[in-house]
């Protein structure tokens, strides 16, 4: 890490003061919350990451707020890796991130792939911390409610394809009696 970012990094005002304007331009949002998964596996020290956790509120505002496909992907991916490498992050607010990316994934009206990413964001995290499923309420049946909504929802799915291929195959048939 080069001398000037060690230098904002150990000026925790000034680090805070950076993250807040990059998160709150929706241009600069998914790309300060890849800096920010980036900086928290480089940093050494748990003051330091206490400091970072302060703007945990500010980062799941910016993904509540992210609208285009691609940043939130972006985004997501980042928080996989810091989920996977550093799940204690989270942990302050364990509960409040579970909610959120179950939300997200619950979320039809959302792109399937940033549905996906939210709900491996959970497993990821998951399979990294210990005893995460005390300390959410209701942890098991949720992540099995939205498990199941994806079963529901690809189930509609191949019901719509194989009605499609029916009509399709309807019409074909009627078009070459003619």
């Amino acid at each position: 890490m080069n001398s000037h970012m060690q230098e904002i990094i150990s000026n925790g005002q000034e680090l805070v003061k950076i993250v807040n304007q990059g998160l709150s331009s929706k241009n600069l949002a998914a790309s300060t919350i890849v800096m920010i998964s980036e900086m928290v596996q480089t940093v050494d020290g748990t003051e330091t990451v206490k400091q970072i956790q302060q703007i945990l509120p500010k980062i799941e505002d910016s993904l509540r707020s992210l609208t285009d496909t691609g940043s939130l992907s972006t985004a997501l991916q980042s928080l996989i890796v810091l989920a996977e490498h550093h799940p204690t992050f989270f942990k302050p607010r364990y509960q409040t991130w579970i909610d959120l990316m179950l939300e997200i994934a619950s979320a039809s009206s959302l792109d399937p792939e940033v549905r996906l990413l939210s709900f491996e964001w959970v497993s990821t995290l998951t399979a990294a911390t210990k005893g995460l499923l005390k300390v959410v309420t209701d942890f098991p049946i949720r992540v099995l409610s939205v498990a199941f909504l994806f079963l529901c929802e690809v189930g509609m799915m191949m019901n719509l394809m194989m009605a499609f291929t029916r009509k399709e195959r309807q019409r074909w048939i009627f078009s070459s009696r003619s």
